[in-house]
């Protein structure tokens, strides 16, 4: 038996509001963040990175890809927003930090958002 191509049950019909909420967010968020030179992704992890975490975790946390968070970190790191911290509880996965430069960038993105 073929699955119906548009289920109906309330399980389905609540992720599929969930995922259109977590659309209107991402764009809100691209609004928020563009004007200053950043996106919702890039926020995410600026965000996440408040309380130093490992990339993996912090992709864990987000719902991201590691290597998404990867990427995106190792760029905010070339442009001095994160730097990456040895782990005192695992020397091969490094913790990701705010810089001053990254807490200025999270600072304004902010205040754009309570506007």
């Amino acid at each position: 038996m073929a699955p119906a191509a548009s289920p109906e049950d309330v399980w389905t019909r609540f992720a599929m509001s969930v995922f259109k909420v977590n659309g209107l967010i991402i764009a809100v968020g691209e609004g928020i963040t563009n004007p200053i030179g950043q996106h919702s992704a890039r926020w995410q992890v600026l965000g996440r990175a408040c309380e130093p975490t490992t990339v993996a975790k912090m992709a864990q946390d987000i719902g991201h890809a590691r290597q998404s968070v990867q990427r995106i970190a190792d760029i905010q790191a070339t442009e001095g927003l994160i730097a990456f911290r040895d782990n005192p509880t695992d020397r091969r996965a490094r913790l990701v930090a705010l810089t001053p430069a990254g807490t200025e960038v999270l600072t304004k993105i902010y205040r754009r958002q309570e506007e």
